[in-house]
């Protein structure tokens, strides 16, 4: 009888043992996980930031558009940047709507390229930043759950290991909100100029649909909603490389028509900028300028809209 009790005893402390150790694992891994967003990407989080300027900005003269805005234009002169990457047509026009709510719009720039109509921007479910709602605004205990963070946890452990225990990120967020990228497209090698080009120039590959058309009637909206408003608008399509120009030859030739006869339509500046800079080495990649290029482009950038 005591034999088959202290069996029971000792399994059951056995037992005991190994749910602690997998509890104090757990705790240890969520306290660890939670230091690694607070410590090394809160700091550095680009969207927070951006998030930041726009919740904070009241200047009237506003660049929107994705990363080509956001990596393309160095801010200044009264601008505030207010493009991010990989947002399409939609935010856009939320963005402008819920700025100029209030607040008299000034000079805006609104990006105006073809891929805006391709159909991975077209297909992307638009959402409003979850950061301006009310519900956002209660304190969290823990930045990990936060869903954007949450799905990315695995890759800033990976990228953490990685770089040998810091997250440093080489994209410099100016306090106007461009995103200034370090990269040297023509330090690549021509053929791999060439096929970098090709890929992007096929994922950017448009076509008329319905979805093409509900994007245009909704940059069409966004735009006359500005014009109403008083705003000084400048459509403008952004430099990209020549092995991009290249790739990309005609086919998107009709969305820069449709930019062309917007603007016309509405009384507006169009400025073609796609082959403005001659100069590869201000190219991170094939259709976005690094930090060099977008400083010496944005010098002509404002003068070319309004003078």
């Amino acid at each position: 009888m005591r034999s088959s009790t202290s069996s029971s005893d000792m399994a059951n402390k056995a037992l005991l043992r190994i749910v602690s150790f997998f509890a104090a694992t757990l705790v240890i891994a969520i306290l660890a996980s939670e230091a690694l967003v607070r410590l090394q990407v809160l700091p550095q989080d680009n969207y927070a930031n951006h998030v930041s300027i726009l919740m904070a900005t009241d200047r009237p003269d506003v660049a929107f558009g994705d990363s080509r805005t956001a990596r393309g234009f160095v801010a200044g002169d009264g601008f505030v940047n207010l493009a991010f990457p990989s947002e399409g047509i939609s935010h856009m026009a939320w963005k402008a709507e819920t700025h100029f709510t209030e607040l008299q719009p000034g000079r805006v720039i609104l990006q105006a390229d073809p891929h805006f109509f391709a159909p991975y921007r077209l297909n992307r479910r638009f959402e409003p930043y979850p950061e301006l709602s009310a519900e956002f605004a209660s304190p969290k205990a823990f930045h990990m759950t936060e869903p954007r963070h949450r799905v990315r946890l695995p890759g800033y452990w990976v990228r953490f290991i990685e770089t040998g225990f810091n997250l440093n990120s080489k994209i410099m967020q100016t306090g106007d909100g461009a995103l200034l990228s370090p990269g040297d497209f023509a330090a690549l090698d021509p053929r791999a100029q060439m096929l970098q080009a090709r890929k992007r120039a096929i994922i950017h590959q448009t076509g008329a649909s319905a979805l093409v058309e509900r994007a245009q009637a909704e940059y069409v909206q966004m735009l006359d909603a500005l014009v109403a408003k008083g705003a000084e608008v400048c459509l403008v399509s952004y430099p990209v490389s020549q092995a991009y120009m290249a790739a990309v030859g005609s086919s998107s030739q009709d969305q820069i028509q449709f930019f062309e006869n917007e603007a016309q339509r509405a009384g507006v500046r169009y400025v073609d900028a796609r082959s403005i800079v001659p100069n590869q080495h201000h190219f991170r990649d094939s259709d976005h300028l690094n930090a060099a290029g977008a400083k010496v482009f944005s010098k002509t950038l404002v003068s070319s809209c309004f003078g």
